[in-house]
């Protein structure tokens, strides 16, 4: 199937309409991204449809929601677009998921678990953190790509779950913490440094394999757009700067070695 994905530019108004669901955006089925936009929508057009009925003049919050909305929907893309092709590369595909996932719970999983999504037009630093993630995000995307096109490495010779590293479940359960009054900003930040620091381990140790490869004239091109890229290298340089105070194992990269030998448990 092709183009069965959709984006609006509009999904909820003042004037009494809102879009909920498939009838707004849609964006793929991998990860079944739809139920989680149902979710938020519906619970941003609920918080609209309440405040109406009790007299409230919506106008701006429905302008703030319908961004919001949109901005989560137009970062959320980059997860899908151009990708399929990874699905061809099994560890890079691997790397990709346990990527993704790891964001999906530090960022939209936890604003949605602590029930402020529809509160996001009164966190402004959440705010310009969605918008910083929105661009290097699509970096990390373009970079398992063009891994993906090139990597010959073997398959993992075992079968990788999520909770095989540490960082994984401490992800998961953050998102239902008790943050109290104010706490949200703190660990939001807080994630996107990790995730940044997560993606420049990625880049680092993807570039280091391809550096011990010195007759591949494909990998050689790709190290010298990446070396390019300040994006890219800005988040090395968060990686370098957090790995003493954070130490993450890089066997959600490598997928082989001690993470093999003890049967997948890291």
């Amino acid at each position: 199937m092709k183009d069965y994905a959709y984006g609006c530019e509009q999904v909820f108004s003042a004037d009494g309409w809102c879009l909920a669901g498939e009838a707004g955006v849609f964006l793929d089925p991998l990860y079944s991204p739809g139920l989680d936009l149902i979710a938020i929508g519906n619970g941003l057009i609920t918080d609209l449809v309440g405040r109406a009925l009790d007299g409230e003049d919506v106008e701006e919050r429905a302008a703030i929601h319908d961004r919001m909305f949109l901005l989560i929907t137009e970062g959320w893309l980059a997860v899908y677009e151009d990708q399929y092709p990874l699905m061809g590369a099994p560890r890079p595909m691997l790397v990709k998921i346990i990527w993704d996932t790891a964001v999906y719970w530090a960022v939209v999983g936890l604003l949605y678990f602590q029930n402020r999504i529809r509160d996001l037009g009164d966190l402004p630093g959440v705010v310009a953190g969605l918008g910083r993630f929105s661009v290097w995000s699509r970096e990390v995307q373009r970079f398992l790509r063009e891994w993906g096109a090139v990597d010959d490495s073997a398959g993992p010779a075992s079968f990788v779950r999520f909770y095989d590293f540490a960082f994984m479940p401490r992800l998961h359960v953050g998102m239902t913490a008790d943050l109290g009054d104010g706490g949200l900003e703190e660990r939001f930040a807080a994630n996107l440094r990790f995730i940044e620091h997560l993606s420049g381990q990625l880049v680092a140790t993807v570039m280091a394999e391809f550096d011990a490869d010195p007759g591949n004239a494909d990998k050689r091109r790709l190290l010298r757009r990446w070396r390019g890229n300040d994006v890219l290298m800005d988040l090395v340089a968060v990686h370098e700067q957090e790995r003493s105070a954070d130490p993450v194992d890089d066997a959600w990269i490598t997928l082989g070695g001690d993470l093999l030998a003890s049967g997948g448990r890291r």
